[in-house]
């Protein structure tokens, strides 16, 4: 192996690492509520989360293979679709776990800011995914299968949470109503 081929390996692996921390912080801005309840669901019922994370991620990953070993291309097309949105569904859910892992890190230190939490635990995750053999195909598929049970309870947490701010706000319009003007 050359010198290149060496380099050409490293630079591949820092940009995937790099970029799965990014997507993670981009997932903490674009969906900060789901975040924040996948966080809260991984810290209270982090085997919950991954025995429920396991029928989510398994239909997707199932129905990605049977399509793309199909002949029809459109097939494949709709394989990879599928594959990627799980990709993105279970991604949401691990922010909130890197963002569980980055809190845990820092207590008893001095306090950050949210993003610099959601960037340590990200960087411990990503790194302790380059394990070889334990974290390639333990610590990595664990985490993105917790994500995604923990993505659906906070799915299923957000429609009941409307509905409560909805008589959070009723409530709170009858106290304005026995406020003397």
């Amino acid at each position: 192996m050359l010198m290149a081929d060496t380099v050409k390996i490293f630079l591949i692996v820092l940009g995937s690492l790099l970029s799965l921390c990014a997507f993670w912080l981009f997932c903490r801005a674009l969906w900060p509520s789901l975040v924040k309840k996948s966080q809260s669901h991984c810290q209270e019922k982090a085997l919950k989360c991954f025995f429920l994370g396991l029928p989510i991620s398994a239909v997707p990953i199932i129905a990605f293979l049977i399509l793309v070993n199909l002949p029809q291309p459109i097939l494949k097309i709709i394989g990879f679709a599928i594959f990627f949105l799980y990709l993105v569904y279970a991604n949401i859910g691990v922010a909130g776990l890197v963002t569980m892992m980055g809190e845990r890190l820092r207590e008893g230190t001095s306090p950050a800011s949210p993003w610099g939490t959601t960037l340590l635990g990200s960087l411990v995750l990503s790194f302790t995914s380059l394990l070889p053999l334990f974290g390639w195909f333990f610590i990595f598929p664990i985490a993105l299968i917790t994500g995604a049970g923990a993505r659906f309870l906070a799915g299923k947490k957000s429609s009941n949470s409307s509905a409560d701010s909805d008589k959070i706000k009723t409530s709170d319009e009858e106290n304005d109503e026995n406020i003397p003007t």
